[in-house]
């Protein structure tokens, strides 16, 4: 069995929020947790030795398998495209979605969002590029590698048409299918600047040995949300009970500090019902 696959150790069941959760959660004793495995340090792949099988790893993974010890259950962690996160968790396919999901953008409507980090928007390029002069880069006629389906392609196209009408090139938006992938195209040369989240480019950062440095702050803070189905209240409650616990007892924060995104910790995690405003 796959460290995923196991509960988070030191952690405690609470027999409180196991009575919370529905029936046929508790009753096969796995929580199942969708994730898209493409988005370092939050979840991906990884082998523990050099030719080793890949294993799922990151921040959202030990924070899952901390949520399963405090409800008594072992983890299961399915593997599903991006785009089929929250949908499939909707219609209760999954029990957890964790896949470094905004908790406020449109498809999130779909589902009940608790929250657990804080994170926005993060430029950076290699440290031997010029900058771009302006406040806010409009990178004209350079190259930006952006994850496909990302909401910043849009800013892009805009920042990009403006470009033109001033008379200057446009900007080439590169668009990999996968965060990896698009931090790859930096870490090579074949890119001119990154845009993502801030946890996954901090992660580009921070392995580059100096190569490739930020580009200002991040902008347009967030919360990340896990996914959980509107049909499943207890569930809902039974989590953001089982995250707040997870923040007071220290536990949070250390799976945080291991995967190098400590500055995006939140002091109460809150839920979002379907996508209206927060309530704890």
């Amino acid at each position: 069995m796959t460290s995923a696959n196991r509960p988070y150790p030191n952690v405690e069941v609470d027999p409180a929020l196991r009575d919370l959760l529905p029936a046929d959660t508790v009753a096969d004793g796995t929580l199942t947790i969708a994730t898209d495995p493409s988005y370092p340090p939050m979840e991906f792949l990884a082998s523990p030795e050099p030719g080793g099988t890949p294993e799922l790893v990151g921040a959202d993974i030990d924070l899952g398998r901390a949520i399963a010890a405090k409800f008594g259950l072992k983890p299961q962690f399915e593997q599903t495209p991006f785009s089929n996160v929250v949908p499939a968790v909707a219609i209760r396919q999954y029990e957890l979605g964790m896949s470094s999901l905004w908790a406020d953008n449109p498809q999130a409507a779909l589902v009940n969002m608790v929250t657990y980090l804080d994170a926005g928007t993060q430029i950076a390029i290699r440290a031997t590029s010029r900058p771009p002069n302006q406040t806010t880069p409009s990178f004209c006629g350079q190259s930006v590698a952006v994850e496909e389906g990302a909401e910043y392609i849009d800013v892009l196209v805009k920042q990009s048409a403006k470009c033109v009408q001033r008379g200057q090139e446009a900007i080439v938006i590169l668009t990999p299918n996968s965060q990896s992938r698009a931090s790859k195209l930096l870490e090579e040369g074949k890119a001119d600047a990154l845009v993502g989240d801030s946890p996954t480019v901090q992660w580009t950062i921070n392995r580059s040995g100096g190569a490739i440095v930020a580009l200002g702050d991040p902008i347009d803070i967030r919360p990340y949300g896990i996914a959980v189905s509107t049909r499943y209240p207890e569930l809902t409650r039974a989590t953001n009970l089982a995250v707040q616990q997870l923040i007071d007892s220290g536990v949070y924060r250390e799976i945080l500090s291991r995967w190098q995104i400590a500055e995006g910790a939140i002091a109460e995690s809150l839920v979002l019902y379907g996508g209206s405003e927060a309530l704890d």
